[in-house]
């Protein structure tokens, strides 16, 4: 703090008079030396201090100031050090209110205490004399006592009650001299933003802490009275427990009379054993109404279902299966074994005596269509071929609106027909439909030759492998692109080059797998997935023609003159036939029944369960074959390969 230096006005005369320097004590008369003639002459030493002005007096007119003179408060510099009664004052304060408290920032510096000033600087407010360190603290808003705080010990806290339910928010504090609009004199509120929030509130079963004791939904009012279900059975005994949810195991009933048994409670149905099931206080009541008794007239330990009584115990002669279909014939009860197509159902299951494997058709000789009355996968149509609604495009529109060089052909469930195309430049499929007489046109990648080309059965799109490359595609919308490459294994059976240089044959499954010869190496049968993966099944000694798949599923190859069976799981292939003359093609139609072209000009057809194979027809030129499901065995004839022609048989004829 800066003090102004006063100088106290209210000097003592005594003291310049008083104070004088001894003689003893003050320097010599000084000389003046002229120093042209060397004469001296003694300095006027004009207050007689013995101190001349040239000598350090600063004041050579008064007696008491001259260097080395002591420091008296009387506003001189008495010792010639430039400063005036260095350390002989006191710092006083202003004291404009006159309450005997001054303002720090009013402080002087004098020898004496002026008027107004007092030695305290401790006063807050020096313009009001009601307020210092002395006076009592009021509600007014002001720091009466100066001690930095406003109305301290003398307001009140209150807290906000937005919510007006007499409890208020611990977060909001209001302070004041008098209680304001909107407040409570607690701070216990939880939420004070709901008035049902509260510590007087009642609790509630709704996820929230009511009567703000920090737990939610503790002691409801609305609780409900659980019980435990020991058995499980959703009916409870024993005494309650309340709450908003029930703890594992419990539930709301409490009307189980045996909660250690999960067949006793009163949703039980009442039996004859002489327990009380459904918990009415009574054992074995409406029991006997369960339980059925049938009449056994040929007492072969079955009743006839047409003669029945109720009760806990059985009359005298009945039982209690009621499934004879014949109670006077000691021989028909559930428990014969069926004698099939002799009139009578002798087991009593109800089902057609004479349909012996259940597939609702019955034999060709007992007027039906079904040609295997032992297998119910084998039904319907002729020679067991399934019923379909659909034809097959005769051989002229075939022949209309087939592409250029057709390769191969296949038929899909609606007996559309798929034709691919040999040369190149003009690698498509093309797909008729003869019932509506629209055609599809798939196009294939590049100029590559397509060879072969299949059904994928789950999906119904087409699969194809491209000749000179091996390269095989699958469709995605209208184009044919690649999805995979392998080996290029050539043959030398067909008169075509072009078909000796790619595929001649491939086959789908229903579980993912395109069988493909020759994929891997010359001679092997490779399942490639349309992801691209491949696995070799089997190998074989000859370079394979032709794959083909029966109405199940099964795997047949051929490799020269000879037809295998492929045991996919285990990589076996079983010859089953050998043929007179190389295999070009094959196809298995729905009995089992194989045909095969060979490259000796003949269509030859080995029956199902057959040990030789016949003539079934003499061809001209080399072919694919294909079955339509509308019964019709259809050959392509690729002679000459730049203008296809078709034949067909009705299979069954």
């Amino acid at each position: 703090m800066e003090v102004p230096l006063v100088r106290s006005l209210l000097l003592l005369p005594l003291l310049a008079a008083c104070i004088r320097v001894p003689d003893e004590e003050k320097p010599d008369t000084a000389v003046d030396t002229d120093t042209a003639t060397g004469d001296t002459a003694p300095v006027p030493d004009a207050d007689g201090d013995g101190v001349l002005a040239t000598d350090g007096d600063c004041d050579d007119a008064d007696a008491t100031v001259y260097p080395g003179a002591p420091e008296v408060c009387d506003g001189l510099d008495n010792n010639c050090d430039e400063v005036v009664d260095e350390g002989l004052g006191s710092v006083y304060y202003r004291d404009a209110d006159r309450d005997g408290f001054g303002d720090v920032a009013g402080g002087v510096d004098a020898c004496a205490v002026p008027d107004g000033y007092v030695t305290d600087a401790t006063d807050c407010n020096d313009r009001v004399s009601g307020v210092n360190p002395d006076a009592a603290e009021a509600c007014n808003d002001v720091d009466d006592d100066c001690d930095g705080t406003v109305d301290d010990g003398v307001s009140t806290t209150w807290y906000t009650d937005l919510d007006g339910d007499g409890h208020g928010d611990p977060d909001a504090p209001v302070t004041a001299c008098e209680e304001p609009e909107g407040v409570a004199a607690n701070a216990d509120d939880c939420d004070d933003a709901d008035p049902a929030v509260s510590p007087d509130a009642v609790e509630l079963c709704d996820g929230v802490d009511e009567d703000c004791d920090g737990a939610v939904d503790d002691a409801a009012a609305d609780a409900d009275a659980w019980y435990a279900d020991a058995d499980g059975d959703g009916f409870g005994a024993g005494a309650a427990t309340y709450a908003c949810e029930p703890a594992l195991g419990e539930v709301l009933d409490a009307t189980d009379c045996d909660d250690g048994a999960t067949g006793i409670n009163p949703g039980a149905v009442e039996t004859c054993d002489d327990v009380d099931e459904d918990c009415d206080g009574a054992v074995d009541d409406g029991a006997g109404a369960s339980v059925a008794w049938y009449v056994d007239g040929d007492g072969d330990g079955y009743g006839d279902p047409a003669r029945v009584s109720y009760g806990c115990d059985a009359p005298v002669g009945s039982v209690s299966d009621g499934g004879d279909c014949d109670d006077a014939d000691l021989g028909i009860n559930p428990s014969v074994e069926e004698v099939w197509y002799d009139g009578t159902d002798s087991d009593c299951d109800g089902a057609d005596d004479d349909d012996a494997d259940g597939d609702g058709d019955v034999p060709l000789d007992l007027g039906g269509t079904d040609c295997d009355d032992t297998d119910p996968t084998r039904y319907g149509g002729v020679d067991c071929r399934p019923v379909v609604a659909c034809t097959h495009p005769s051989t002229a529109a075939l022949e209309l609106n087939d592409p250029a060089a057709t390769s191969d052909l296949v038929f899909d469930a609606d007996c559309v027909a798929w034709m691919s195309s040999l040369i190149s430049g003009t690698d498509y499929v093309y797909g008729y439909d003869a019932s509506t007489g629209d055609t599809t046109v798939l196009t294939g990648t590049g100029t590559h030759n397509i060879g072969s080309l299949a059904l994928d059965p789950v999906t119904g799109d087409i699969v194809v492998s491209y000749s000179n490359v091996g390269y095989l595609g699958y469709q995605s919308g209208s184009t044919l692109p690649v999805f995979t490459s392998g080996g290029l294994a050539t043959g030398t059976n067909w008169t075509s080059s072009y078909l000796n240089q790619s595929a001649s044959s491939i086959a789908m499954d229903d579980g993912g797998c395109i069988w493909v010869p020759n994929w891997a190496s010359s001679g092997t049968l490779d399942c490639v997935s349309t992801s691209g993966g491949a696995r070799t099944v089997a190998t074989f000694a000859e370079y394979v023609e032709s794959v083909a798949l029966d109405a199940d599923g099964g795997v047949y190859a051929s490799a020269g003159a000879t037809v295998y069976a492929v045991d996919t799981v285990a990589g076996v292939a079983t010859a089953i036939y050998t043929f007179p003359d190389a295999v070009l093609d094959m196809v298995l139609d729905y009995q089992g029944d194989l045909y095969v072209e060979t490259n000796g000009g003949e269509l030859r057809l080995l029956e199902d369960g057959a040990a030789v194979d016949a003539l079934f027809a003499t061809l001209g030129g080399e072919g694919k074959l294909a079955i339509a499901p509308d019964g019709y065995l259809v050959r392509v004839r690729m002679d000459p390969v730049s203008a296809s022609s078709y034949e067909e048989w009705a299979l069954g004829d």
